[in-house]
């Protein structure tokens, strides 16, 4: 006769897991639909708006390569989706050490220069 397993598979199983762990796996899941749904929203169209001395300079997709001179010694960058200020000509340097930015804007006040990144259709930033 052939030799049956003592056991199911399942029952083996079901002992390598405790009610945390269940609980654990399932709070894991829930975080993962959450991340997904927020990386869906976060996919909008976003523009960015980089004005010099109150005045419009540039307006576009944050998602297309651009590197702007606003003037001799102070240039913005936008690369993968992202901003920064490249360079400046002010003291501090506090907009360079920013960095790049995908949702926070960038303002260098001693140039006079803000750069706003929002979703395309909406008036208000991100």
């Amino acid at each position: 006769m052939p030799r049956q397993p003592s056991k199911p598979y399942w029952n083996q199983i079901k002992h390598l897991f405790t009610l945390s762990d269940v609980i654990l796996i399932g709070v894991l899941i829930i975080l993962a639909v959450l991340s997904l749904a927020i990386m869906k929203k976060n996919s909008a169209i976003r523009m960015v708006t980089v004005y010099h001395r109150n005045q419009l300079v540039y307006q576009d997709k944050i998602n297309k390569d651009k590197i702007l001179e606003l003037e001799p010694g102070v240039v913005v960058e936008i690369n993968r989706g992202r901003v920064r200020m490249q360079r400046s000509t002010c003291r501090e340097q506090f907009c360079v050490k920013q960095g790049w930015s995908s949702f926070f804007p960038i303002i260098c006040v001693p140039n006079q220069i803000l750069i706003r990144i929002r979703e395309a259709g909406s008036g208000g930033m991100l």
